[in-house]
């Protein structure tokens, strides 16, 4: 049989799940699963404002450092992964 339609849907955070270490922990699970692809996605921070507004207070601080998501999506493309980038 083939792949199963799962599109596993990753969100790419920086300081949080962007480091080789990381992915490769991500990559060791998601060989558990079958999925036809992966979809990269960019932080981005729209939900900012709606902590600010609804006074829910985020539990973590996100490095604003800049991601790389061609590089990050290489390495999941190296394990055998069908990866695709969104916006």
């Amino acid at each position: 049989q083939g792949k199963k339609e799962v599109v596993v849907r990753i969100p790419v955070i920086p300081g949080f799940n962007d480091d080789r270490k990381d992915i490769e922990e991500i990559i060791q699970e998601l060989l558990k699963i079958e999925m036809k692809e992966i979809n990269l996605l960019p932080y981005h921070n729209i939900g900012k404002s709606k902590y600010k507004r609804y006074n829910i207070s985020a539990n973590f601080e996100i490095d604003n450092k800049p991601i790389d998501l061609i590089k990050i999506s290489s390495i999941y493309k190296e394990s055998g992964f069908n990866v695709k980038l969104e916006n």
